[in-house]
C-alpha cells in the first residue's frame, strides 16, 4: 500500500466537486526555485483548494502559484493563486496525488471559482 504524507492533517471544510482542470505549477523552496511543472491536471476543487496529479512528488509544506485552467461559459477563465502542499501520495501510476490549500486567493478569483463551482454542480 502506498504510503501518504498526511499525518495529522485537518481535513478540508469545503466539499470539492470532481472535475478534471488544467494546471500549471511553480514551486518555491526556501533558496531554490524548483523548475515549472506544466501540463499537471487538477482531479477536484473546491473554494479551499485542489487535488492535482503531478508528475513530481513536492513535499508536505511547499509552497507554490498555482495556474488553473477553468472552462467558463465556452472560454477558459485563468486563476493564478498562492498554495501550499497540505499531503501528498503516490497513485499507481508513476505520479503523485498533491493535496494543495489556496493560500491567498484574491477576492475577484474566489468570484469566479464560485460561479465555476455553481456551473459544475456544486452550490455554494
Amino acid at each position: 500500500m502506498a504510503k501518504r504524507d498526511t499525518d495529522k492533517v485537518p481535513r478540508r471544510a469545503e466539499k470539492r466537486i470532481k472535475k478534471r482542470i488544467g494546471v500549471n505549477i511553480v514551486c518555491y523552496n526556501k533558496k531554490v526555485t524548483k523548475p515549472k511543472l506544466d501540463e499537471e491536471v487538477g482531479l477536484n476543487i473546491a473554494l479551499g483548494g485542489v487535488l492535482v496529479e503531478c508528475s513530481k512528488r513536492l513535499a508536505r509544506g511547499s509552497l507554490l502559484t498555482l495556474k488553473l485552467m477553468l472552462t467558463y461559459d465556452s472560454k477558459y477563465k485563468i486563476i493564478l493563486t498562492p498554495a501550499r502542499v497540505v499531503w501528498n501520495k503516490k497513485s499507481s501510476r508513476n505520479t503523485y496525488y498533491i493535496g494543495c490549500k489556496f493560500t491567498r486567493l484574491k477576492a475577484k478569483d474566489k468570484e469566479t471559482l464560485t460561479q465555476h463551482l455553481k456551473k459544475t454542480g456544486r452550490k455554494k
